[in-house]
């Protein structure tokens, strides 16, 4: 999480345990997560829960926006509450503060199509710090 001055103020990391099938060698090696790793994690709608619960505790009532780089975490979410038949409503108010930061970026350049993170990076002369494919690192 960051304040208005864009300092980090707060972190939030939290593995989910999948139900229908393990994390296959594929996935453990492009993001680092094993299936050991989410054994004692929490289901889906829990850990979405705890997430949303922490963005609300955190901003202490003031208005946030979640950015996520694509749509694709935004899709794969409504795609995970519809394929496991969770409600929509407690998530309603999350939902309407997600914005995709991939494509207001290139809105930005005024470019057409959308850039990946790696080229975002060093296209403001950065290098990327940490693992790529982790949620926290990436959105560091």
């Amino acid at each position: 999480m960051l304040n208005e001055s864009l300092e980090e103020v707060a972190e939030f990391k939290e593995y989910i345990k999948p139900i229908y099938n393990p994390i296959s060698e594929k996935y453990s090696t492009l993001t680092g997560i094993t299936n050991e790793m989410v054994e004692d994690s929490p289901s889906f709608e829990e850990g979405m829960l705890h997430f949303f619960q922490w963005c609300e505790e955190k901003s202490q009532g003031n208005s946030y926006i979640i950015y996520a780089w694509s749509e694709n975490d935004y899709r794969q979410f409504v795609n995970e509450l519809e394929l496991k038949g969770i409600s929509k409503e407690p998530f309603r108010k999350i939902l309407i503060k997600w914005r995709d930061l991939q494509r207001e970026y290139s809105d930005m350049l005024g470019i057409e199509r959308e850039i990946s993170l790696e080229v975002a990076v060093s296209s403001i002369e950065e290098s990327f710090q940490g693992k790529m494919h982790d949620a926290l690192w990436d959105a560091r």
